[in-house]
């Protein structure tokens, strides 16, 4: 995990840096002459898969257009929390005006606004898209709409997010790693219940379910406990029935959670920040009790022993 903080005192520095930082946009300052006056304070957090960013600045107007999508590097979404001040934010002709605590979901791959009328500061959580559309059914439903603090799990989420920033600079590595899975799941169960969809039918169900159960399982990777019967008691289900759930996917069960696992490793193998740990204190944590069948389901995925995939990536961070 890396940390990088700046504080801007120029207006092109900004609009430079949220820029770098995101995504390309265009930044306009709420009135001109504030262009002189204009202050800023950026400070980014790179996780294993998330990115965390605390900004805040003068009062100013965003736009991400059409001509701004050709420069995408990776598909995101940004879950942006209101910390202080109020802010209104346009995508997908919803409008969601932000308090404190507020937060709403932004995909990069598509135009939206920012209106930020006085001084403000929000907390930015980028997801990478893939990852959230495995663990919420339909997520872009939720793109511009207000997520308020006061309903279900946002609240929560949002101070989850507000205090993990300064917590993650002096964390161990691995408890940060675990700290970020707890982030992911919690946003994804504020999603979901966030949903209002209509009576589902059979085939309805049965998606509801295997959402469920896959971030049940991501939840619960380095947990010894992890097999298709705790699941299936979980959720309330027969065992039978969880195979099924899975045979629908062309995998298994134990397939999928071994899949899962090893791309947890893979991610902290990837995380410099993880240098400081043994292979094989890195499988254990993510719930592989045994060195060598770790080694041969890493090979079986990746064409590299973890030992040869480390130093690979350490070769290229050098």
């Amino acid at each position: 995990m890396s940390t990088h903080i700046e504080t801007l005192e120029s207006f092109d520095s900004f609009q430079n840096h949220v820029s770098t930082t995101f995504c390309d946009m265009s930044c306009v300052p709420v009135e001109q002459s504030s262009v002189n006056g204009f202050q800023s304070r950026i400070q980014a957090r790179e996780m294993s898969k998330l990115g965390v960013v605390d900004i805040t600045s003068s009062a100013i107007n965003v736009f991400r257009r059409k001509a701004h999508m050709s420069t995408i590097d990776s598909p995101q979404y940004l879950v942006k929390f209101q910390s202080s001040g109020e802010g209104l934010v346009r995508q997908r002709g919803q409008e969601a005006h932000l308090r404190p605590g507020d937060f709403v979901l932004c995909s990069n791959t598509e135009p939206y606004e920012l209106h930020f009328p006085d001084h403000y500061r929000q907390i930015v959580l980028a997801v990478p898209q893939d990852a959230l559309r495995q663990a919420v059914r339909e997520p872009d439903s939720f793109l511009g709409q207000r997520m308020a603090a006061n309903v279900g799990a946002n609240g929560l989420l949002s101070q989850m997010v507000h205090s993990m920033g300064p917590m993650l600079d002096n964390m161990d590595p691995l408890l940060a790693s675990k700290l970020e899975n707890n982030v992911f799941d919690l946003l994804a169960t504020a999603l979901e219940h966030g949903q209002t969809n209509p009576r589902l039918d059979n085939d309805g169900v049965k998606t509801e379910h295997l959402f469920r159960i896959k971030a049940f399982i991501r939840k619960h990777l380095g947990d010894s406990r992890l097999c298709p019967d705790w699941i299936a008691k979980a959720h309330d289900i027969s065992t039978r029935y969880l195979h099924m759930l899975f045979n629908d996917e062309n995998t298994s069960v134990s397939r999928y959670i071994q899949r899962e696992r090893v791309e947890a490793c893979k991610s902290c193998l990837d995380d410099p920040a993880m240098d400081i740990y043994t292979i094989t204190e890195i499988a254990f944590r993510w719930g592989f009790n045994d060195a060598s069948h770790f080694n041969r389901v890493f090979k079986s995925s990746f064409g590299l022993t973890p030992r040869q995939y480390r130093q690979r990536h350490q070769l290229k961070n050098d």
